[in-house]
């Protein structure tokens, strides 16, 4: 799992800990995580870490020159993530059937995307606004959604953000061990929850690649 976060640079302690936290223990699972900072001054470094990724998970990056590298370097990545960011690399969230850009992967289930339709207009532009604004709502629609059906998709989606947003580090945790027993195969840790901590996680030997600052 690759994270990257902007406007986050402050938050990057926590981020760290949290990726700490959630691979403890956990054999085969790394955590990368990076700054909307990282991608202008390391660029080389994440775009080495892209290409073993497996899931990208991305938000709060608006930089346009940013946002269009990150757009092109996530293109062999199979499942991708990405909140309220620029319109342009919002469209690259592909998770399984569920799709943003409404190509390959099959795009939104039919529902879905007539509510949203009748939230805003045609445009792309307005489509992904509509996206943003089912985003504060969504996660309250979890107890209504199958986990099988033609939405299991939209469900770990809308799953990983009700943690996101949640904030905290134990959350962050949660969220990245949820992201893992989904798509990596990590069936034990669907049903760990971590702890909010305040306290930081000595770096130890666990897969977590950290970028000096």
């Amino acid at each position: 799992i690759t994270m990257i976060t902007g406007f986050e640079t402050f938050n990057a302690r926590l981020y760290r800990a949290a990726a700490r936290r959630a691979v403890e223990g956990v054999e085969g699972l790394s955590v990368c995580v990076f700054t909307d900072k990282d991608i202008s001054e390391r660029r080389d470094v994440v775009e080495e870490v892209l290409k073993e990724t497996d899931v990208l998970f991305c938000s709060l990056v608006f930089d346009f020159d940013q946002a269009a590298w990150l757009k092109e370097s996530c293109q062999s990545i199979e499942v991708r993530m990405v909140f309220e960011s620029a319109l342009e690399l919002m469209s690259e969230t592909k998770v399984g059937s569920f799709s943003m850009s409404g190509g390959g992967g099959g795009g939104m289930p039919p529902a879905v995307r007539s509510m949203i339709s009748m939230l805003t207009g045609q445009r792309e532009e307005d489509r992904i606004a509509g996206y943003t604004k089912f985003l504060k709502t969504g996660p309250k629609l979890l107890q209504f959604l199958p986990q099988f059906g033609p939405i299991p998709d939209l469900r770990r989606w809308l799953q990983s953000y009700a943690l996101w947003s949640g904030g905290g580090g134990g959350n962050v945790a949660s969220m990245l061990r949820y992201i893992a027993s989904e798509f990596g195969g990590f069936e034990d840790l669907q049903a760990e929850e971590m702890e909010e901590t305040t306290a930081d996680v000595p770096p130890k030997t666990l897969d977590v690649v950290e970028i000096p600052q």
